[in-house]
């Protein structure tokens, strides 16, 4: 029996899930266009007994930068994940996040109707960000970004709401 006010070691599968809850919500916020399958996947293969798994431990314990990686494997080598708009939906301004980086890219923003409304030469370095203020004077609606590099041309689409 404990005392109140002391504190006390325990274990069990009940402790897991927390832990396990609060470990997939990382990998989602790193790896967004995951869906839950492929996290449970990764976390599966990530465990340090996933080759010999058993029914009293299962696949073991996992690692949750091994499951990052497997993310990473899946979603990040896709050349249309390697330039992220955030947050999308926008408000005022928003933040184009370059995970790998090309030697140059033009960046253009056109409107719905196919006006361009902001056009700007980038050379972007491993991480770097751009942020974009050529929104928060427009009316919510939907914009398209294109961005060329000089291996290939990406359209993002962008949801303005009001601000």
């Amino acid at each position: 029996q404990v005392s109140p006010g002391s504190v006390s070691g325990a274990s069990g599968t009940s402790f897991s899930c927390p832990v396990l809850s609060g470990i997939s919500a990382c990998l989602l916020q790193a790896v967004p266009e995951a869906v839950a399958s492929e996290i449970a996947g990764a976390l599966r293969q990530s465990g340090d007994r996933y080759n010999s798994p058993d029914s009293l431990y299962g696949y073991g314990i996992p690692d949750m930068i091994r499951a990052l990686d497997i993310l990473q494997e899946i979603h990040l080598k896709r050349p249309e994940n390697s330039i992220a708009i955030y947050p999308n939906p926008v408000t005022e301004d928003f933040e184009i996040i370059f995970r790998e980086y090309p030697e140059s890219v033009i960046l253009e923003i056109f409107s719905f109707s196919g006006e361009l409304i902001f056009r700007r030469d980038f050379n972007p370095s491993p991480g770097s960000y751009l942020k974009i203020t050529a929104l928060s004077n427009r009316e919510q609606g939907i914009y398209f970004l294109r961005i060329r590099t000089a291996n290939a041309v990406y359209i993002k689409k962008i949801i303005k709401l009001k601000s």
